[in-house]
């Protein structure tokens, strides 16, 4: 079994966008289990949530401010009870840590953020927490949904230009109506942001080569992932989210007079294996997230360099008298 990096050698990815675009969703995906809250309609996550990998096995949650450390299994009850009373589970909650056992945690750690456009007073709040998680991270996994991108969103991106961050950018097809990633409606929405990518000066990072907006549908891939899990595993929110999303992805295929797909086509329907590959290096594909961004610090390193060269021969160069 490949062995996991050390922290400090592990890219740490910050994924962003505006709120219930599927960000916690996709943080699921990459984790193949439910750790992240997930819903619709109304922000779920306004705490900066870092996943770390458990290197000493111990699974626990570090919760912030104050510093309360719980092992999963008492941070799970504590947490289904205060869903259960409609209530926070810390009082002003500014972050969260967990350290998990996730295979897809060897190469990175994971920083998922709250929405962006998050209505009431939260808003504020939320976007200060989003940049600041995207100024401590190595590279930034931006999520649209399947439509053209709004303003706040071009800011955004012209925000992660002027930081020289590598990033991607995932549309997740999440609206019923263009569900299907490599359907016509998607394909025009996919050319229509990448073609307004250049003008805000930052092209995103592909994760293959076909195309710099990758379409695919995370809540595809939960529910593939989630078929063989069983169902005490997962907390009553999540439950009543699956058995949503797989009333929905039935009601889809039958629309269509199409058979419901098993969970590995349904996984490869959602054309998310790419995504999960390119972050967390677990297919043999060389283009990872992990190699962008060793190869952007060497090039920022080479920058510094060479402008402290071009500096210091400037000040040798003004220092030599004038010839007569």
């Amino acid at each position: 079994m490949r062995t996991a990096d050390p922290p400090a050698a592990r890219p740490r990815i910050a994924i962003v966008g505006t709120f219930q675009v599927g960000k916690s969703t996709l943080m699921n995906c990459l984790l193949t289990c439910s750790v992240a809250d997930m819903g619709e309609g109304l922000p779920t996550t306004h705490a900066v949530a870092t996943y770390r990998f458990a290197a000493d096995g111990v699974e626990d949650a570090h919760l912030y401010p104050g510093g309360l450390e719980m092992e999963m299994a008492d941070y799970w009850g504590a947490h289904a009870r205060a869903q259960a009373e409609n209530r926070p589970l810390i009082k002003n909650l500014e972050r969260v840590e967990f350290d998990l056992n996730r295979p897809s945690l060897r190469a990175i750690d994971v920083l998922d953020t709250p929405g962006l456009d998050a209505p009431g007073e939260h808003g504020r709040v939320d976007k200060e927490r989003t940049e600041g998680a995207m100024a401590k991270a190595d590279f930034v996994l931006f999520v649209v949904p399947n439509r053209d991108i709004t303003e706040m969103e071009r800011s955004l991106i012209r925000q992660i230009a002027v930081t020289n961050k590598p990033y991607a950018m995932l549309m997740n097809c999440f609206d019923p109506n263009g569900w299907e990633p490599g359907n016509a409606r998607n394909e025009h929405y996919a050319a229509t942001v990448a073609a307004q990518l250049p003008q805000m000066g930052a092209t995103p990072i592909a994760p293959t080569k076909s195309s710099p907006v990758w379409a695919c549908n995370a809540a595809w891939y939960w529910v593939a992932e989630m078929a063989e899990l069983p169902a005490e595993q997962l907390s009553p929110r999540h439950r009543e989210r699956l058995d949503e999303l797989r009333d929905r992805v039935g009601h889809h295929f039958r629309k269509q007079r199409r058979g419901i797909p098993e969970p590995e086509e349904l996984k490869r329907l959602s054309s998310f294996l790419p995504v999960q590959e390119f972050l967390c290096g677990t297919g043999l594909q060389a283009r990872t997230a992990s190699a962008i961004v060793r190869l952007n610090n060497a090039a920022q390193e080479w920058r510094q360099d060479l402008s402290k060269g071009l500096q210091e021969a400037m000040d040798v160069a003004a220092q030599q008298p004038e010839s007569s």
